[in-house]
């Protein structure tokens, strides 16, 4: 029997894209404007306006980094082909992650139908366990 994975690939809407452009946004300008007026105040110690300026500039990277994720992230959504996953209109991908619901059938009626063998006396019980014990150990 063939071994299927079954992935689902989970991305933020366009909606959730630009929200999270736009809060990047203004953490970037609240970051800029407070590291700005923190560093023009403190004039006393050297070592601590350079750690707060490499908090600063940490703070600017990620901020920036935020915003071109999210930017590419909503620029994809408009870029891909249609069709290409079932959407929602809210923009939720929704998919269809559920087990194989023939496979455990199967696994069942296989089981049933050796159980009914059995009391049958049409097969041994050494056949029973044998045959019981490949089917347990099958992928379901």
């Amino acid at each position: 029997m063939e071994d299927k994975k079954r992935t689902a690939a989970v991305r933020p809407s366009p909606f959730a894209s630009a929200a999270g452009a736009v809060v990047f946004a203004l953490f970037l300008i609240f970051g800029i404007v407070f590291f700005s007026v923190v560093l023009s105040e403190n004039r006393s110690e050297t070592g601590l306006q350079v750690l707060i300026a490499m908090f600063g500039l940490i703070w600017v990277t990620v901020c920036g980094l935020g915003i071109v994720f999210n930017i590419r992230n909503y620029r994809s959504w408009s870029q891909a082909p249609p069709n290409s996953s079932i959407a929602t209109t809210i923009g939720v991908i929704e998919y269809d992650v559920a087990p194989d619901k023939d496979n455990l059938a199967d696994f069942d009626t296989k089981l049933r139908k050796l159980e009914s063998l059995r009391k049958d006396s049409l097969i041994t019980e050494e056949e029973y366990k044998e045959k019981r014990r490949e089917i347990v150990d099958e992928k379901w």
